[in-house]
């Protein structure tokens, strides 16, 4: 059966299309007339086209659904041409209709995912640590409409992305550290993410990149991988957790080898001001941290107090007071960072995987 809350008349209210979304649990509606005739989908992502160009929420979505939904007739289709299309496509939903193109089915990627994913995954009980309640200064003026965790790529999120791959390998367990005024990104954790998984740290005032620490120290009793959220690896996460445990690391870095250019004429000096040498443009070998962690329980006795300290300065700590600190090295072309303009822009265009 056909909740109300997961259709739309393409004369209703953008607003209305949102309370839908909120009441359905649904990231896409099917838009239909008042004979259920299938006329397309409004998903999330549309809703966040409309808000990033300032549309007035009060306007109807006809101009805004995307009315070349994917959608198969009822009988002629088989399970594996939908799991390839939910898989390939990353549809939230596929509409089956009769041969008069009338809706009379909805079908979530959830319910394939459930039969076709769950039983075949090593459920790791490691709890993975989204820090999400960055202001995004990289990205502004972007950032200033939309969040720094929903930037989307190719259409998706980029927290969900992160959250996706980590499902993907068989974790579970999520926490994720959020601004608690951010009321648009509040909005979307509350319609968008399955909060079955999901614990959330308020920050009521900025910790920095690790004072979210304190407060989950006792959510995890080994070890708990901590990735910033605008941070895409192409990595297998369980390899690198498995490279902690093996080498008892106390924290490891994930890192990728890069080439640092410098667009101007290195000039050397002898004593003040006499001229040595002059190198053009030299490049550089560097090793770059990607944002992402892995931390050992052990570390939860340096957490004895609520404080705002970025990550860089709780690692130096860390390393002054003798724990055990290894690097994890990954091919550049495995780290996308979408947190600043340039690098957003390669992202978009050479992630395709989702």
């Amino acid at each position: 059966m056909i909740k109300s809350s997961q259709k739309i008349y393409k004369t209703e209210s953008i607003i209305k299309s949102l309370q839908k979304m909120n009441k359905s649990g649904s990231k896409t509606l099917c838009v239909v007339d008042k004979k259920n005739t299938l006329l397309g989908t409004f998903s999330d992502g549309d809703l966040r086209k409309i808000i990033l160009k300032g549309t007035d929420l009060d306007n109807i979505i006809d101009g805004h659904y995307n009315k070349n939904p994917t959608f198969f007739y009822e009988n002629i289709y088989t399970n594996k041409q939908l799991i390839s299309s939910f898989s390939k496509d990353n549809f939230d939903i596929i509409p089956i209709v009769n041969k008069d193109k009338i809706l009379i089915k909805i079908l979530s990627w959830n319910d394939f995912l459930d039969k076709s994913k769950s039983n075949k995954l090593k459920k790791i009980n490691t709890p993975v640590l989204i820090m999400a309640g960055g202001v995004g200064e990289r990205l502004k003026p972007f950032t200033n409409i939309l969040p720094k965790p929903l930037i989307p790529i190719n259409g998706k999120a980029v927290i969900e992305i992160i959250i996706d791959r980590f499902l993907e390998l068989g974790f579970y367990r999520f926490l994720i550290s959020k601004n608690i005024n951010d009321k648009i990104l509040n909005s979307y954790f509350q319609n968008h993410i399955n909060k079955k998984i999901i614990k959330f740290i308020n920050e009521k005032k900025k910790l920095g990149t690790a004072g979210a620490l304190f407060h989950i120290k006792n959510k995890f009793t080994e070890n708990l991988i901590v990735i910033n959220c605008d941070v895409l690896l192409d990595i297998d996460f369980r390899d690198l957790l498995n490279f902690h445990k093996i080498n008892q690391n106390d924290v490891t870095l994930v890192v990728s080898k890069i080439k640092y250019k410098i667009p101007y004429g290195d000039v050397k000096i002898v004593g003040k001001s006499k001229f040595k040498s002059i190198n053009e443009k030299p490049e550089y070998n560097i090793l770059s941290n990607t944002g992402c962690y892995v931390f050992s329980k052990k570390i939860k006795k340096v957490l004895n107090k609520q404080q705002q300290i970025d990550m860089n300065d709780f690692i130096k700590i860390l390393s002054n007071k003798d724990f055990k600190i290894q690097i994890y090295k990954i091919d550049n072309d495995k780290w996308h960072d979408t947190g600043q303009w340039n690098e957003y822009e390669n992202t978009r265009k050479k992630y395709n995987k989702y």
